[in-house]
């Protein structure tokens, strides 16, 4: 019976909104450029449940000892819809890769990074594998099927055309479940940028244990409404001061915001809000100097986290 339009409808609107649901609770949320971020994400993994449902279709139809009716026109059909889908899942993967990395190091230095690095081998198999079954079926199947003249009956495909097509697609399918697996290990990795912000961290506390940087005589965790944010002033005395930020989500990665600000001003003693400067020296880590004398001075910072939010913390820095 011939499905009605509601139906079908409904279902890809249930399909969107399932996928939707998986986008919001990912890596999408986090990071620089959440709102394309979560659009890709989303356009990414409808394009992916179209090719791999096509092809786990395709697998359970070719491996029957006997095929449904149409089944190979089916396959002819995927034929035109996979490429497209593969080129959207290209593209919009390129894009969180560049998004969730931090140069081409990154993918050396981090579990995240390495495991990119899985997926991206395991998709070119399968680029192999899709290409060389669409030869199978545009270049002997479906040609093959086409009648010999006016009036004359389709013909029966060969055999052998049709087992090498049904292995290119078996491949297909374990090399998908293998990609499954380390998209899997992906989301729940961190995201090589907030690994490699944590590394530099690192190396920043392990480098003010040994001296080699001054200490900072302010040093706090302020907490916005959406992000958090490590700031330092150092050395919190009169004179040339380094004030270091340090912007990350509540799950800890690092995060760059659209715009940052910071100012600093002495009320007691007249001093309006002096503009700091900040230059970005690393996934969101900014660091700006200023010249301060002694007093209470009041720090503000704003960062606008996207196109409609804004978060705004002060606090009270003590320069001796």
């Amino acid at each position: 019976a011939k499905r009605a339009p509601f139906v079908t409808g409904l279902e890809v609107a249930l399909g969107i909104a399932l996928l939707a649901s998986v986008t919001i609770s990912g890596h999408a949320r986090t990071g620089r450029l959440t709102s394309l971020a979560t659009t890709t994400d989303l356009v990414h993994m409808a394009a992916a449940a179209v090719w791999l449902g096509g092809l786990s279709v395709l697998v359970v139809m070719l491996c029957r000892r006997v095929r449904p009716r149409g089944s190979l026109e089916a396959v002819n059909h995927f034929s035109d819809i996979a490429p497209a889908a593969i080129v959207v899942i290209i593209i919009s993967g390129i894009v969180q890769s560049l998004r969730q990395t931090d140069g081409l190091q990154s993918f050396v230095d981090t579990t995240y990074g390495r495991l990119l690095l899985a997926k991206i081998g395991l998709v070119i198999v399968i680029l192999a594998a899709a290409s060389a079954s669409r030869a199978i079926v545009r270049g002997r199947i479906m040609p093959n099927l086409m009648p010999a003249g006016a009036g004359a009956s389709r013909l029966n495909s060969d055999p052998e055309d049709t087992r090498d097509l049904r292995n290119a697609v078996v491949v297909e399918v374990v090399f998908a479940a293998l990609v499954l697996i380390v998209t899997a290990a992906l989301v729940n990795t961190e995201p090589a940028r907030g690994a490699v912000a944590d590394d530099a961290r690192t190396d920043a506390a392990a480098e003010h244990d040994h001296g080699t940087v001054p200490p900072a005589g302010y040093d706090t965790l302020l907490r916005g409404n959406n992000l958090e944010f490590s700031v330092t002033v150092s050395p919190a005395l009169s004179g040339t001061n380094e004030l270091q930020i340090v912007t990350t989500t509540a799950a800890g990665d690092a995060f760059d915001p659209i715009d940052i600000t910071a100012t600093l001003e002495e009320v007691e003693q007249g001093v309006q809000p002096i503009d700091v400067v900040l230059e970005p020296i690393g996934p969101g880590t900014y660091a700006g100097n200023v010249q301060l004398f002694p007093g209470e001075w009041t720090l503000e910072i704003k960062a606008l986290v996207s196109e409609i939010e804004q978060d705004v913390v002060t606090d009270t820095v003590p320069v001796g």
